[in-house]
């Protein structure tokens, strides 16, 4: 290949990027969400590490008499019904993944609380990636680009950062 033929390629590939890594994205977007749901019921935590909540008395008592998987009691996980928990997913958007929910007049119930202690506010940051998660994502994301290009350019081409 000539050098021409390489500078052609790389412009190409510098105006693909965008719809490349969103391609990358929506690969493993089921991953990404994944992590995100294993955080808020293993850990119970938010996108900024801060503990989301506890359970009340009452409710700790309801979900431990009730049917179905989402039963933990040892902190808030965010997945009651399942409903909510069921409607995330990730989007990737100006240059940057996004958690988002189908739910958004629930979602926004969630993060700005409904008034009382039944419906406690857990914050915006709900809606946010842990910075491990992110670090995560782009080592991921940089790998699939790696293969991409090497196949692309025939050639072995190492991405650090």
């Amino acid at each position: 290949m000539t050098l021409d033929q390489y500078i052609i390629q790389l412009e190409e590939l510098q105006r693909d990027l965008p719809k490349l890594i969103e391609k990358f994205v929506n690969e493993r977007s089921n991953y990404f969400l994944g992590a995100v749901k294993n955080r808020f019921y293993n850990q119970g935590v938010d996108g900024d590490g801060n503990k989301i909540g506890s359970y009340s008395k009452n409710t700790i008592q309801r979900k431990k008499n009730k049917s179905g998987r989402y039963k933990r009691t040892s902190h808030v996980t965010l997945a009651d019904s399942g409903t909510w928990y069921n409607n995330l997913f990730i989007e990737y958007e100006k240059g940057d993944l996004l958690l988002s929910n189908r739910m958004g007049s629930l979602t926004q119930k969630l993060i700005e609380g409904g008034g009382n202690n039944q419906n406690p506010a857990y914050g915006k940051s709900i809606m946010l990636f842990t910075i491990d998660e992110r670090n995560q994502w782009v080592e991921d994301i940089l790998e699939k680009l790696e293969d991409h290009l090497q196949s692309e350019f025939k050639t072995n081409i190492k991405i650090t950062i």
